[in-house]
């Protein structure tokens, strides 16, 4: 479809500011003998949202009306949370999980013998782990991008 000026993309959204969200958190707050606001912060600190706070419906209306101006029209098959940060990416986890095999490397450098060669050993299969969550992620990714593709 992007041959045809189409663009296709999804957006992710996280917890917002929404009727349905007011209600639910109300009742909570009434069940606890608490706030809205109160139950929003626990919510978020719960659920470790970076931004520590729930998205305001503009802050997910911007971003559709600018996937929707020309601004964007070179953006197609991606799919984008808005989330205030809370989802960690598979990409992310195999690159803190290179992180950890180049500290564990560093700290085998000074091994010898038979304690390197367990060491050795171990890398290698945790590289071989982060080898298969990257082919994963791009798996996934790909599938996402067929699905779209395909419901078009």
């Amino acid at each position: 479809v992007a041959a045809e000026n189409v663009t296709l993309n999804n957006v992710l959204p996280g917890m917002f500011h929404t009727a349905a969200v007011q209600d639910q958190f109300t009742a909570t707050a009434l069940r606890n003998g608490t706030s809205y606001e109160v139950e929003v912060d626990r919510f978020v600190e719960a659920f470790q949202i970076p931004a520590r706070r729930f998205g305001e419906p503009r802050d997910v209306g911007s971003l559709v009306a600018w996937l929707c101006s020309e601004h964007a029209s070179y953006i197609t098959g991606q799919s984008i949370v808005v989330d205030g940060g809370a989802t960690r990416s598979t990409f992310e986890q195999v690159r803190s999980g290179v992180e950890d095999l180049q500290a564990d490397l560093a700290e085998a450098a000074d091994q010898t013998g038979d304690q390197a060669r367990e060491t050795y050993r171990d890398l290698l299969a945790k590289a071989e782990d982060l080898r298969r969550q990257a082919d994963a992620a791009t798996g996934q990714a790909e599938a996402e991008a067929r699905g779209a593709w395909e419901s078009v």
